[in-house]
């Protein structure tokens, strides 16, 4: 009887044990940070995070194997969060509410954070004012794309929530930066 109990206990036990692997969340939300190793200062002319936040428009990027040319997400006054400095970008860009991998953005490069100086009624002015690293985007790619396949959700979360970061930069220098990386 000792050995029947003993053995309903473990069966208890472990044919219980949690899923640590999360559930699909079609409201999930990417969390793009200012990057820890980003100085801003006056002698940088820089805008700080909170402005780059504050001022963010877009965020420009290439897929050439999904767009003919450049492709843009925009950020609503709710996808900019100056509270916590970050901005918000949509679950959905990643990972669609039906649970299929979206490869438009993640499997993108050349990541530019961008304001419009123009007022409303004219022709976008656009102003490169951060950027995300090619590298930091790989690395993210990477990790969400294991973590989706082995359906960890909590993991892929996780990355939504920690991995993208920007860094300030302005127009010339970013283009100093592209014509360095490419030689």
């Amino acid at each position: 009887m000792k050995r029947l109990v003993f053995i309903v206990i473990i069966l208890a036990i472990f044919g219980c044990k949690k899923d640590d692997r999360g559930q699909l969340d079609k409201n999930a939300m990417i969390s793009i940070w200012p990057s820890g190793a980003a100085t801003t200062t006056k002698a940088t002319n820089h805008l700080s995070n909170y402005e780059i936040v504050r001022q963010t428009y877009d965020i420009s990027f290439y897929n050439l194997s999904m767009f003919e040319t450049s492709a843009a997400r925009m950020f609503t006054k709710d996808q900019r969060d100056t509270v916590n400095i970050r901005l918000l970008m949509f679950g959905r860009d990643i990972i669609d509410q039906f649970g299929n991998y979206v490869p438009d953005f993640i499997e993108g490069n050349d990541f530019v954070i961008r304001r419009n100086l123009a007022t409303p009624i004219q022709t976008p002015i656009w102003d490169t004012i951060a950027y995300i690293p090619n590298a930091v985007i790989k690395s993210a790619r990477a990790t969400i794309q294991k973590a989706y396949a082995e359906e960890n959700y909590t993991e892929v979360y996780r990355v939504f929530n920690e991995a993208f970061t920007f860094i300030p930069c302005g127009g010339e220098e970013w283009r100093a930066l592209k014509r360095t990386l490419q030689n």
